[in-house]
């Protein structure tokens, strides 16, 4: 692309890609959206300009519009943030602004009120006439090939190259397996999070089991021959252990897979006992069977 100004000290000349290889110049541009809505712009004001013989027409701009995620806003958003391709093609006034600033205007610039954005050229400040197309070295004139040229530019945005090695593809959730998938991963997390937490510690957890063996609920319910058993306990030293993650979770399934089930009944308002329990019921599919009609731990 060349282009002039009087406000410049002689035509700026950019070309595509990342650097300017043969042209021997260090203004570039890449095959981008916003670039592809620029040349569309252009095109279809110089088509309008070359085929109407109204003055008011051929010193008006067409204009691009758009919501989110189209040529239009991409543009808009282009200028909006003064990108670097807009400097290496345009250039800047001897006051060190961008040039672009004054050669478009802008409706409802970035999109900050409902609507869609537009864009025009400003033809005050360029004049539209001495926009000319070129395709293959060839310069264009007629209309309908420059309508035929502005729709393939719009319709050639890159395809999208397969990742390449080391690059990961991620593909969207499938609606029907999106519950399945979640519930697998909040299984994993929380296992990982229980190994990793020492929730409980030895000499509290003896205290407070010997409490509930010498209290009056205890005995109403179980009898005066019950006995304290914390072989199992000994045998389990780790937290991990006691959930079913450790080494020795064999342990704990023989003694929670029994044909009877072990009974709990869990306090309502008692959160934490609650997600062990259910934890050790619907995760690691233990023998358990839960109650949790019961308001007061007293119940």
């Amino acid at each position: 692309m060349v282009f002039s100004h009087h406000a410049l000290g002689g035509a700026l000349e950019s070309v595509r890609g990342k650097t300017g290889g043969a042209y021997g110049t260090a203004r570039t541009f890449q095959w981008t959206a916003a670039v592809r809505a620029l040349c569309v712009l252009l095109v279809e004001t110089a088509a309008r300009i070359s085929t109407s013989h109204d003055a008011h027409a051929q010193s008006s701009s067409a204009v691009l519009e758009g919501s989110a995620n189209t040529p239009a806003s991409s543009l808009d958003y282009a200028l909006g943030k003064n990108t670097a391709w807009l400097i290496d093609m345009f250039g800047e006034t001897p006051h060190g602004k961008p040039l672009a600033q004054r050669l478009f205007q802008r409706s409802n610039p970035d999109r900050k009120r409902p609507g869609p954005a537009a864009v025009s050229l400003n033809l005050r400040a360029w004049d539209g006439a001495h926009i000319s197309v070129f395709l293959d070295g060839r310069l264009v004139r007629a209309a309908h090939e420059l309508a035929a040229l502005s729709a393939t530019i719009a319709q050639s945005a890159p395809q999208t190259a397969p990742p390449c090695a080391g690059q990961t593809q991620v593909m969207p959730f499938s609606a029907s397996g999106l519950r399945e998938t979640l519930r697998t991963m909040l299984g994993t997390e929380i296992q990982h999070a229980l190994s990793r937490t020492d929730i409980f510690v030895r000499s509290a957890l003896l205290n407070t089991v010997n409490k509930i063996h010498c209290g009056g609920s205890f005995r109403s319910v179980a009898g005066r021959g019950a006995v304290l058993d914390l072989a199992l306990d000994s045998s389990l030293c780790l937290t991990s252990d006691r959930l079913g993650l450790g080494i020795q979770e064999d342990i704990l399934r023989r003694q929670l897979c029994r044909p009877e089930p072990l009974r709990v009944a869990v306090a309502a308002p008692t959160t934490g006992a609650t997600a062990l329990f259910f934890y050790l019921a619907f995760v690691k599919n233990y023998h358990l069977e839960l109650h949790l009609k019961h308001a007061h731990a007293v119940e």
